[in-house]
C-alpha cells in the first residue's frame, strides 16, 4: 500500500508546521523534535477513539452523569473541545483540567480550523477568544475558563512533574497525551504514573495512545491494571486502557 502524501504547511509560529492528517483534520509538528501532536493517520479520529470513547467519557455523558477529566498535554486543545462539545450536546456537567508546558496561541490554533472538530463551532470561538485574552507566550500559572454554570476548564501552565493536586482531587478519566517516551521520558516515569494513579477514581479510566512495554510495566508497578485495546481505524493497531487494581 502506498504511503499517503501528507501536506505540511508553514504556521504563524516558526516552531511548528501544520500537518493535514489522513482524515482531513489538522495538527501540529514540533520542528525541534519532529514530533506530531496527533497521529498522522487522523488527528480527530485518534482523539475521539483513544480519549473520548476508550475513557468511557462519551458513555458517561450519554447517561447524563457529571464528568471530570484530567488531560496531561493539552496540545492543540482538540480533546478539550471535543469533550466540551459532547458535554453540551448531552447537557452534562463537565470539569476539565489540563496540564501543559507551552499553551498554543489562538492565532496558531485558528490555522488548524478547529471549528471543524466539533458540532457546535461557537464553543471553539469562545475558547479562542478566551485564549487570546492572554499573551501569546503565557507565564506559568493557573488559568480558569468559566464556560457556563455547569462547565469549567482549568489550565495549569508549567512542568506537569511539579503539579500538585489537592488532597481530594479525583477524576473519572485521564487523557494521558504527552509526547512519546523518547521525547518526554520523565512524564512516562513511574513517579508521574503513580501520581496519575492517585488522582483516578476507583471506577475511572486512564487512556493513552502509547503501548510501549516499559510504560505498561511502569503502569502496573504504579497500581494499574493495563489492557491493550484496538486502535482507531486506519491508525495504530493497539492503544492503552488502564484501570485501578
Amino acid at each position: 500500500m502506498p504511503i499517503p502524501i501528507r501536506e505540511l504547511t508553514p504556521s504563524v509560529d516558526g516552531r511548528y508546521q501544520i500537518l493535514t492528517t489522513d482524515d482531513g483534520s489538522r495538527t501540529l509538528v514540533d520542528l525541534s523534535s519532529n514530533d506530531a501532536f496527533h497521529s498522522e493517520c487522523g488527528a480527530l479520529t485518534e482523539t475521539k477513539h483513544v480519549y473520548l470513547n476508550n475513557s468511557g467519557v462519551i458513555q458517561r455523558m450519554e447517561s447524563r452523569r457529571a464528568t471530570s477529566i484530567l488531560e496531561v498535554g493539552i496540545g492543540t486543545g482538540m480533546a478539550l473541545l471535543c469533550s466540551l462539545d459532547a458535554s453540551i450536546a448531552q447537557d452534562t456537567p463537565l470539569a476539565y483540567v489540563g496540564l501543559e508546558t507551552q499553551w498554543v496561541s489562538s492565532e496558531l490554533l485558528r490555522q488548524l480550523a478547529p471549528q471543524t472538530w466539533v458540532d457546535q463551532p461557537a464553543i471553539v470561538e469562545s475558547y479562542l477568544n478566551w485564549r487570546s485574552s492572554f499573551p501569546t507566550h503565557v507565564i506559568e500559572g493557573t488559568y480558569v475558563w468559566e464556560i457556563d454554570q455547569h462547565r469549567r476548564a482549568t489550565i495549569h501552565i508549567g512542568d506537569a512533574l511539579n503539579w500538585t493536586p489537592a488532597v481530594d482531587e479525583r477524576y473519572d478519566a485521564i487523557y494521558f497525551d504527552p509526547f512519546a517516551p523518547a521525547s518526554a521520558s520523565k512524564l512516562w516515569s513511574r513517579p508521574m504514573l503513580s501520581k496519575m494513579r492517585g488522582v483516578l477514581k476507583q471506577d475511572g479510566r486512564f487512556v493513552t495512545y502509547c503501548v510501549n512495554r516499559q510504560v505498561r510495566d511502569s503502569l502496573v508497578e504504579a497500581g494499574f491494571q493495563v489492557t491493550r485495546v484496538a486502535g482507531p481505524v486506519g491508525g495504530k493497531r493497539e492503544v492503552l486502557l488502564a484501570t485501578v487494581t
